[in-house]
């Protein structure tokens, strides 16, 4: 699962999963992608994405965040500790990518603190950030995910990493926006054959 702005326009994907670093790990090519047919690259509406991989990832560090449930459908998360991650700038001023996967704890906030900070955004959206936005995702963290832990201590995907500061700035006084999961739990069903959880 990724951002649609990530997949769109793309034909061909290498998905390396188990590294912390960017070397090792298990590669794999993927030649097909499932990008949300109504996904709006202006507004960055539905930008999400499924990468359909031609085999199993098995081996050290691999797993899969799990899915929210379908009772978490209308919960919007503010207030709620999260934990952002990717392989993107450290810094506005950083060059390049970061050497080593990275990953911080952001506060999700409502939405409609963010409308202030931004000129559209709809429910299928949410948005999270420390400091107002000067701790969080940054470019090319795009399409990584935003968990959070439930009771068990168990990691629960809620975001995708989609947006970041109208101003070109990752360290900004605004939050850093994401696809909200628990909007597409039926599109993600049915596209990837997986079955969703019922409850918490």
């Amino acid at each position: 699962m990724t951002a649609a702005h990530c997949a769109s326009g793309c034909s061909t994907f290498e998905v390396r999963a188990g590294a912390l670093r960017n070397e090792g790990g298990q590669n794999v090519i993927s030649k097909h992608a499932i990008v949300h047919e109504n996904y709006d690259s202006r507004l960055l509406n539905n930008d999400i994405a499924l990468i359909m991989l031609p085999e199993d990832l098995t081996g050290e560090n691999i797993g899969a965040f799990r899915l929210p449930s379908f009772s978490m459908i209308g919960l919007t998360f503010a207030g709620r500790k999260a934990r952002v991650s990717g392989w993107g700038r450290t810094s506005d001023s950083s060059n390049g990518l970061s050497k080593d996967l990275k990953f911080v704890d952001v506060i999700v906030i409502p939405n409609y603190i963010c409308e202030q900070m931004y000129a559209v955004i709809t429910y299928s959206q949410m948005c999270a950030g420390t400091n107002w936005g000067t701790v969080g995702v940054c470019y090319g963290d795009s399409g990584g995910p935003m968990t959070v832990f439930e009771s068990d201590g168990k990691a629960t995907q809620i975001g995708i990493a989609s947006f970041v500061s109208t101003r070109g700035r990752c360290q900004h006084t605004h939050a850093h926006g994401f696809t909200r999961v628990t909007e597409f739990l039926y599109w993600v069903e049915r596209n990837a054959g997986v079955k969703i959880r019922q409850n918490i």
